[in-house]
């Protein structure tokens, strides 16, 4: 069963048709590119499967439950976020966590009271231990819940 079909879907502005007739299956695990000159069509095929522009003629159908997600061709620029953070903005709630994983593996690996906690976390550990309600993260539950021990790792030059 496909994820999403697009069943001869056409759009087009004014006099110019940008789809025609378009047919698209997307199957669980295909990866596809979409290349053409600007003006073409790909963003606005984009906006059709995101639900955002209704086709002209044709229909579009996405399996009952699927979340879909995409990152704006152009990103407004008032806002303070890094690249990181409006990437992971497009998945909701895991990208959410993975925001909070990445800033807070920035802050222990920078941190000086802390560089002695080996930087090599389970993200899978630590996702289920914020999805169980363990609370906000610390250094404490980033060490038990990812199996990290404590101890000095020993330096690039082989001492302690």
């Amino acid at each position: 069963m496909p994820l999403l079909r697009l069943d001869k879907v056409s759009l087009a502005f004014g006099h110019r048709a940008l789809l025609d007739h378009v047919d698209l299956e997307l199957y669980r695990g295909e990866r596809v590119c979409l290349v053409g000159r600007n003006g073409e069509g790909k963003s606005s095929l984009l906006r059709i499967i995101a639900g955002e522009v209704a086709p002209d003629d044709g229909e579009l159908w996405v399996r009952p439950a699927m979340q879909l997600a995409h990152l704006e061709q152009e990103v407004t620029l008032d806002s303070s976020d890094s690249v990181f953070d409006v990437v992971a903005g497009g998945l909701p709630q895991m990208g959410r966590l993975l925001s909070e994983y990445h800033h807070a593996a920035g802050r222990l690996e920078h941190s000086q009271a802390d560089a002695d906690i080996p930087i090599s976390y389970d993200l899978g550990a630590y996702a289920a231990a914020k999805l169980s309600g363990r609370g906000t993260l610390t250094k404490a539950t980033v060490v038990s819940t990812c199996g990290c021990t404590t101890t000095r790792p020993a330096s690039r030059s082989g001492t302690a």
